[in-house]
């Protein structure tokens, strides 16, 4: 089974317009999800989006939920940048192994 998308979670698109976007989930209302990336889509106006159309990346910013009111356009931004880089990191080392 699909395990839960968690909020501060790095998700990756997988339906609509924005089909393949990083976003950071910002909140969770029922089966939406409200997720923001700090550039389009601000943490004022967030995209709402059902979690069967996104991918968990597994990397989590747990300040999010634990500290909202850090919850800002660059703040997310910049924690967007860190895990991607991260899972990048992790990309380029495991490409060196083979």
């Amino acid at each position: 089974m699909k395990e839960e998308i968690r909020i501060g979670e790095l998700v990756q698109s997988l339906a609509g317009h924005d089909q393949g976007e990083f976003f950071l989930v910002i909140r969770r209302e029922g089966e939406f999800l409200y997720l923001a990336d700090g550039k389009r889509r601000k943490t004022t106006s967030c995209k709402k989006k059902k979690e069967k159309h996104l991918l968990g990346l597994g990397k989590i910013c747990p300040w999010v939920e634990s500290q909202p009111e850090r919850v800002n356009n660059t703040s997310v931004r910049r924690a967007l940048k860190a895990l991607r880089n991260e899972e990048n990191d992790t990309n380029a080392m495991t490409e060196e192994v083979k």
